[in-house]
C-alpha cells in the first residue's frame, strides 16, 4: 500500500489518460474503458470527470446527466482507484467531490450500478446515503449482473442500512422467476452446488449481503443432511440467511428466532414437508442426482426471496 495522505481532486486532463487507461485495466481487465471512450469523457464531460492525484494519479471518477431528464437523472459512470491507493479514502473522497458537482448543478438524483459480488463498493456508496434500488439481470451481458444504487439530493437521505424499506431489487414476478431460473441450472449444473448453498448465494445476490466463506462452507452437507433426507437443504439455507439477514439490519433475536419459524411453517404449507424424504422420496443415486431438485429448488427459492421481501424488510 502506498501512502496517499495528501492528495488533490482536479479535472482530468488528456495527459492524465494513459495512467487512467492503465488503472482501469489493472481493476477491469477486458470489460474496462478503453483510451478513446476516456478520452471522449474530457470532451463530453469535462467537469465530471475528476481525478484523484498525488505524486501521479490515484484514481478517478467520471459522471454524467441525462439528456432526456437533465434535472432528475444523473450517473455515476466509473469510480476506480489504483490498488495500491485503495483503503485510504482516495474512493471516498472522489465519489464526495462528484456529488458535490452533481449537486450544484440541480440534479434531483444520482444512480451508479455495483456488481453483486463487489461489497467494498456497496459499503462506499451506502456510507455515502445511496440506497439499494434492484437487481438487473445481465446488464452488461450474459452472466454480468448489476446492483441499482440510488442517491436523492432534494430530500431526506436513504435509510444507511442500504436500501429503503420499499425497495425490491426485481420490478417484477416474472423477473425473480428469469433470474432463478438461470442461476438455479448454472449453480446446480455448472458449479456443482448442493441445494441449501445454491438458496443461500440466489438470497445473498439478490437482497446485497455478502457471505463469509465460512457460512458456504458450513452449507457443503445441508441437502438432507449430507443425503440421509433429513431437514431440505432449501429450508436450511433461507433460515441461515435470514437469521445473518437479520442480524445485519439489527433486529432483535427474538424477532429473528420468530420469522424462522414463521418461514417453516410457510414453507411446510405450500411445498407440504420440511423434510427432503418427503419432498423427493425417491433418494438419491447416480441416475438421480440431487441436481434433479432443479424445479423444487426454483420454487421454494421463490417463496425463500418472496417471504423475505414481505416478512423481514418490513422489520427494518
Amino acid at each position: 500500500m502506498t501512502s496517499t495522505q495528501q492528495f488533490q481532486i482536479r479535472k482530468a486532463r488528456i495527459e492524465d489518460l494513459e495512467d487512467i487507461t492503465s488503472i482501469e485495466r489493472e481493476a477491469y481487465g477486458t470489460c474496462s474503458y478503453d483510451y478513446v471512450i476516456l478520452r471522449q469523457f474530457v470532451d463530453v464531460s469535462p467537469s465530471l470527470f475528476l481525478v484523484a492525484e498525488s505524486a501521479s494519479i490515484l484514481g478517478y471518477v467520471v459522471g454524467m446527466i441525462s439528456a432526456d431528464a437533465p434535472a432528475e437523472c444523473s450517473w455515476i459512470l466509473s469510480l476506480v482507484v489504483s490498488p495500491l491507493s485503495r483503503k485510504q479514502g482516495v474512493g471516498s473522497r472522489l465519489a464526495q467531490a462528484l456529488i458535490s458537482r452533481f449537486s450544484d448543478l440541480n440534479v434531483k438524483s444520482i444512480y451508479l450500478t455495483v456488481a453483486p459480488t463487489n461489497a467494498g463498493a456497496q459499503k462506499l456508496y451506502t456510507n455515502l446515503g445511496f440506497s439499494y434500488k434492484k437487481r438487473v439481470i445481465d446488464y452488461f451481458g450474459p452472466e454480468e449482473d448489476r446492483l441499482i444504487f440510488q442517491k436523492h439530493l432534494n430530500s431526506t437521505q436513504a435509510s444507511s442500512i442500504g436500501f429503503e424499506k420499499t425497495d425490491f431489487m426485481f420490478d417484477n414476478a416474472g423477473d425473480i422467476t428469469e433470474y432463478l431460473n438461470k442461476r438455479v441450472h448454472q449453480y446446480y449444473w455448472k458449479n456443482d452446488l448442493n441445494c441449501a448453498t445454491v438458496v443461500l448465494k440466489n438470497l445473498s445476490e439478490t437482497f446485497g449481503v455478502p457471505l463469509d466463506h465460512q457460512v458456504l462452507d458450513a452449507a457443503l452437507g445441508m441437502h438432507g443432511a449430507g443425503g440421509y433426507r433429513a431437514q431440505c437443504g432449501l429450508v436450511e439455507g433461507t433460515l441461515l440467511f435470514i437469521g445473518i439477514f437479520g442480524r445485519k439490519r439489527n433486529i432483535s433475536d427474538k424477532k429473528i428466532i420468530e420469522l424462522c419459524r414463521l418461514f417453516a411453517e410457510t414453507f411446510e404449507d405450500e411445498l407440504t414437508s420440511l423434510l427432503c424424504r418427503k419432498l423427493r422420496p425417491e433418494g438419491f443415486s447416480i441416475d438421480n442426482p440431487p441436481h434433479l431438485c432443479e424445479r423444487l429448488t426454483i420454487r421454494a427459492n421463490a417463496l425463500s426471496i418472496s417471504f423475505i421481501k414481505e416478512m423481514v424488510l418490513k422489520e427494518i
